[in-house]
């Protein structure tokens, strides 16, 4: 039959999928995730330590491969498993800021709230510290239902919110203001009226 022009410009050749960088990552993260499966069902330990102390969870976390991180849950690596310095693979998800990832790990976690790292650090401090302008992370944390409490340090969320350089002062506001309706929280209140 015949195809007009508009069927060769919606269907690429094999020879440009190869090189589009889109194509490229998402063929390469499922053989991953194919590769990953393998592996566990061949018998790997999905709780596998390195010499840096990171278990696969981790580096799936870290890297925002999701579909790794669900094959190695399933298969039962620890969610609450601690890295170097206490970091679970939530508290990596969330300082790459890597939502699938984030949302994989917090749906299969038991109390993500009691995950805090040597610092006594929560995922929702981790990710306001390493956060840029975009506040997508902590704003999905705080969604889901972590609550900004204090680390070790006595240090709290607005702490690391208003330390961060990178987020502009009016995003700042709009945050303290939602984090002010959700938790009710005075010394929130006290600070934005000194803004």
């Amino acid at each position: 039959g015949y195809y007009g022009p508009a069927f060769f410009v919606a269907r690429p050749s094999a020879a440009a999928l190869a090189l589009d960088p889109r194509y490229v990552i998402r063929r390469n993260v499922t053989l991953h995730a194919r590769a990953a499966r393998l592996l566990l069902r061949a018998g790997c330990d999905p709780n596998a330590v390195a010499r840096n102390s990171l278990r696969p969870l981790h580096v799936a976390a870290m890297r925002g491969f999701d579909d790794i991180a669900l094959a190695l849950i399933r298969a039962g690596a620890g969610l609450e498993a601690p890295a170097k310095d206490g970091l679970t693979p939530l508290h990596l998800a969330a300082a790459h800021a890597e939502p699938d990832c984030v949302n994989c790990l917090l749906s299969h976690s038991q109390l993500p709230q009691l995950l805090t790292n040597a610092d006594g650090e929560t995922a929702l401090h981790v990710a306001a510290q390493h956060t840029t302008s975009n506040l997508g992370m902590p704003l999905m944390l705080l969604a889901y239902g972590l609550s900004p409490v204090l680390d070790s340090g006595g240090r709290s969320l607005l702490h690391r919110l208003a330390g961060n350089v990178d987020i502009q002062l009016r995003t700042l506001v709009h945050v303290l203001e939602w984090i002010l309706r959700q938790h009710e929280c005075t010394a929130v209140a006290a600070l934005l009226q000194e803004l």
